[in-house]
């Protein structure tokens, strides 16, 4: 009888039932083109119910697929017979009739499947959806936009610490960058990048590779970068810039027959001049995912010989994306630099799309750059890994101008406002919180102060220039009288400004007073070490603060409080405390590490307080990992030190 001839697995009705049932997706591939000879249920309720898979080729089956990086997989595992493993690998599907993508997380095993003679007769896949936990622990992470740390090699401190600390937010290009560091076993490499405003809106990209690791080669990548960005900085043009790096070169031996690409973006004029020495040329991705790589001429890489470098122009139109990246991401054992670039242009040219299509949050360039990194090392990286993306806006961010009465019910309009704009530009973690309040406070003033409850009317404005530097100005036309010797609160709020923004000037005049200050903004690049499974779409950041509601303010640190984090920190008390007008508990229970740049904010927030015992109060119970560190350091003596939580 049909389907009742018993096997090793059980009856053939009996082994399809279970198939259809498994909660995990399975499919089966037969041949080189991986045509689909099974899928069950779960598999095809992933699909928007698409029934009509079976006998097609994979990539004809799931299209929408091309470029994730997938179908190399399958073309792996048939080629060498092997088994491969997958964890938590992000995809975009199309799950709905409209046409619209879901992104969901996998964990994947791919068997080959062997016919009688031995040799590869297809592939079985069998995938976990794992979004529900990868999400739950984004959000858990959603607190702290610090990068991973690089660990403790003492190469990659130092690469860490040679590399730029952020990138500039200007008004019309928006970056994005990562390093990713060899695996653990390999020590950090000489990979640089930097992006270096000119003034204008033009700003100048560059990336580089040293040969070799270990200190020597992060030693010549430091000054090699610090090279370029000081010729950069004293006005030289891009080619003269380019041969003094060369020359630099072929003095120090370390630096020697490294490669660098530089590129100097001019968004006003729509153009990019770029060159370089024995560097991938640059590859621009449009809306919809076309792509190009531009065109350079052959050149020895530095310090080996005198040779100017050859510049090149080229246009880069609104909404187009140049990537400029080490040779790390494109070179893979066994395959060609070429095979290497035309894989690059693939994953970008599908994260490009997709983000399109899902309509994704956040900057374009930070989406196509992060999708092209994890994409390209998930199965692992032989040599560290530089990606910098530079987004072309159709124009530059409008500045933020506001006239309001100067009424308190005001204040909540111009919160709101200043942070749609302030994330509308880019601005980083770190600068939001600092200029919102700086601003907040001015404003502030302005209602406490400058008419004396007789009403009147206050103006903000708000502006990035070319060098990505923000300018706010508040500005009344009221009278603000001096604070009477006797006043213990008046003048916190200038004093709390003057610790959030870089210059802070107060004009007073008899038509009024203006506030003008000024900060340069920066964004975090994403610098990560170790396996890629470690580091990838699903990478956990361990460091998180939250607010505890109480009497006093309370805020819970749990995690490293390192130098990666201690920034954060500093800002969330800042933001929380007013800079020092309303007391603080800070709760380091769960602290795992207190290290010096942690212990460095904390006499910080001392010297902050002004010698005021009790502004801020550390909640440190015996045994916990930082009680030792603060003892040793001395914090308990200057600090009001806690055990126990305090009653409610």
């Amino acid at each position: 009888m049909a389907g009742r001839n018993p096997g090793e697995a059980g009856e053939q009705d009996d082994v399809l039932a279970c198939f259809e049932l498994l909660p995990t997706a399975v499919w089966a591939f037969e041949g080189p083109e991986h045509r689909v000879v099974a899928v069950n249920r779960a598999a095809r309720d992933r699909l928007a119910d698409r029934r009509d898979l079976l006998g097609l080729p994979v990539r004809t089956a799931i299209p929408e697929i091309v470029g994730q990086h997938l179908f190399d997989q399958l073309d792996r595992v048939y080629a060498t017979g092997e088994r491969l493993v997958g964890r938590e690998w992000r995809v975009l599907v199309e799950s709905n009739r409209d046409g619209t993508m879901d992104e969901v997380f996998f964990d994947f095993v791919l068997v080959p499947r062997f016919a009688g003679d031995g040799s590869v007769r297809g592939v079985v896949a069998q995938c976990v959806d794992v979004t529900a936990a990868v999400l739950r622990r984004r959000e858990a992470a959603h607190a702290v936009p610090e990068p991973l740390d690089a660990g403790p090699d003492v190469a990659v401190t130092m690469q860490r610490a040679l590399l730029p600390a952020g990138l500039p937010v200007l008004p019309q290009v928006g970056l994005a960058a990562q390093y990713r560091v060899a695996e653990k076993e390999v020590a950090a490499g000489g990979d640089w990048f930097d992006a270096v405003p000119l003034g204008r809106g033009r700003v100048a990209l560059t990336v580089g590779d040293v040969v070799g690791h270990g200190e020597a080669a992060v030693a010549a990548m430091g000054q090699l970068r610090a090279i370029l960005t000081d010729a950069l900085l004293d006005g030289l043009p891009a080619a003269e810039a380019l041969s003094r790096l060369n020359r630099f070169a072929g003095r120090v031996r370390a630096a020697r027959a490294a490669t660098a690409c530089l590129a100097v973006l001019d968004p006003a004029a729509e153009q990019v001049e770029y060159g370089g020495f024995a560097h991938p040329a640059p590859l621009i991705v449009g809306e919809g995912g076309k792509t190009r790589f531009l065109a350079v001429v052959p050149s020895r890489p530095l310090g080996v010989a005198d040779d100017p470098p050859v510049m090149h122009s080229s246009r880069l139109t609104a909404g187009e994306v140049m990537l400029l990246y080490s040779d790390g991401l494109v070179q893979r054992p066994g395959r060609t630099m070429s095979d290497g670039m035309n894989e690059l242009a693939s994953v970008a040219s599908a994260a490009m799309w997709e983000t399109s299509m899902t309509e994704a949050p956040g900057p374009v360039a930070d989406r196509v750059c992060g999708l092209a990194v994890e994409r390209l090392t998930r199965l692992g990286i032989a040599d560290d890994v530089t990606l910098l993306a530079a987004e072309l806006r159709a124009e530059p961010h409008r500045p933020l101008v506001l006239e309001l009465p100067a009424e308190a019910v005001w204040l909540r309009g111009i919160r709101r406002a200043l942070d749609e704009w302030l994330h509308g530009v880019g601005a980083g973690p770190d600068d939001v919180p600092s200029v919102h309040l700086a601003v907040v406070e001015a404003a502030t003033n302005c209602v406490e102060h400058a008419y004396q409850g007789a009403g009147g009317w206050m103006w903000l404005d708000v502006v990035l220039d070319g060098d990505g530097r923000l300018r706010a100005t508040v500005t009344d036309h009221g009278r603000w009288r001096p604070p009477p010797p006797e006043s213990e609160h008046r003048g916190r709020g200038l004093r709390l400004m003057h610790s959030l923004m870089e210059t802070v000037d107060v004009h007073r005049a008899d038509r009024g007073t203006t506030v003008t200050m000024s900060k340069t903004l920066q964004r975090p690049a994403v610098f990560s070490a170790g396996a890629p499974d470690q580091v990838g779409a699903g990478a956990t950041v361990d460091f998180a603060t939250e607010v505890r509601a109480g009497p006093r303010p309370c805020l819970v640190v749990a995690g490293p409080l390192d130098m990666s984090t201690a920034g954060s920190l500093l800002n969330r008390i800042s933001e929380l405390s007013r800079g020092g007008v309303l007391p603080v508990d800070v709760d380091l229970s769960a602290v795992t590490h207190l290290a010096s740049a942690g212990v460095q904010v904390l006499y910080d927030c001392a010297r902050a307080a002004d010698g005021e015992q009790g502004w801020v109060r550390l909640l440190v119970p015996e045994g916990c990992p930082a009680r030792y560190v603060l003892t040793l350091n001395g914090l308990d003596g200057v600090f009001e030190v806690l055990t126990d939580p305090p009653p409610d």
